[in-house]
């Protein structure tokens, strides 16, 4: 077992490392890559006879962070980061409080690792869930929101449809994924071989705001991560501060707009204009390639950055 233990440590500062995050040792556990079966209590134990015996000259550790060798002063950056979390969580939850407004959001969650990856230029990349055959509707309303309250980046004026245009990022509401209630799962959008970083994105999502526990929804219909990281141990830890509820009056507005919005026309016309500027032929190509880039009724998904096989190529590099 040390050994098996050995790897999943070592696998799980490969991951961190990439984005300079050294890991406390609850982090260590929670995060645990293909973790043994083992209990808390042993844990603690057989991972410091590890880090003097197998991984001796492999792991560091200081002021209660692992970090690889060489690697301590990542410990100041680190701690920088939290600070750059506050802030854009509270951006976040600003966004939230206005998009609970909007009919058929059902939940928005920050992504992509926001706490791991975050600097002070960072934009905050946000996934909402839509109701289902809502989801073209969703996002030109959640669009409009965003830009009215100067919370999303626009280069000028309203920008409803462009998903690829340079803008000041910084503080900004990135709206780039969606999805339907009824479709969460995202095995198909994960790259070929160990989608380390996909399986890290999905039990780090932070639920801001949520009707019907989403979150718990999601984590269901994601079960495949739990060949590789349990997320039993990694439920996000929310401050009460940063979750976003209804109010008689969001519940009451919301109400009232999906049911003025309740035909389907308004879904088929915003889905027309948006597929119109949204070059469709070419993320089509995209995609196919690198599933970067998904446009469907069920999925909107507008990564064309999408950096996975670097992560992917960069981790194996750390423990191969």
């Amino acid at each position: 077992m040390g050994n098996t233990l050995a790897q999943s440590v070592l696998k799980t500062l490969a991951f961190f490392d990439i984005f300079d995050y050294p890991l406390t040792r609850e982090e260590l556990w929670r995060f645990l890559w293909q973790a043994p079966e083992i209990q808390y209590s042993d844990f603690v134990i057989q991972v410091e006879e590890i880090l003097q015996n197998e991984l001796a000259t492999t792991v560091e550790s200081l002021g209660g962070y692992y970090f690889f060798p060489g690697r301590s002063e990542l410990i100041a950056k680190r701690e920088r980061k939290v600070s750059y979390t506050e802030e854009k969580i509270k951006i976040a939850c600003r966004a939230a409080r206005k998009l609970r407004y909007i009919p058929f959001i059902e939940a928005m969650f920050v992504c992509n690792l926001l706490p791991v990856v975050v600097k002070a230029s960072s934009d905050i990349d946000v996934l909402i869930i839509a109701k289902e055959n809502r989801i073209w509707f969703t996002r030109f309303l959640s669009t409009l929101v965003l830009t009215l309250f100067r919370l999303r980046p626009t280069n000028f004026g309203f920008s409803f449809f462009s998903a690829n245009k340079k803008k000041s990022m910084t503080d900004k509401i990135c709206l780039s994924f969606y999805l339907t209630e009824k479709h969460l799962d995202l095995s198909n959008i994960c790259i070929e071989g160990i989608d380390v970083y996909q399986a890290y994105w999905n039990i780090n999502l932070v639920p801001l705001y949520e009707r019907e526990d989403l979150h718990t929804q999601f984590q269901k219909k994601n079960r495949w991560v739990e060949k590789y990281v349990s997320p039993a141990n990694t439920s996000v830890r929310l401050l009460p501060r940063w979750k976003v509820h209804d109010t008689w009056l969001s519940y009451g507005v919301k109400s009232f707009f999906a049911w003025l919005f309740s035909t389907s026309f308004f879904e088929k016309l915003v889905r027309t204009v948006q597929l119109k500027h949204l070059n469709q032929k070419e993320r089509i190509e995209e995609v196919a390639i690198q599933k970067s880039i998904v446009i469907s009724d069920t999925m909107l998904k507008f990564h064309e950055n999408d950096r996975k096989k670097y992560f992917q190529n960069e981790w194996e590099k750390r423990f191969s």
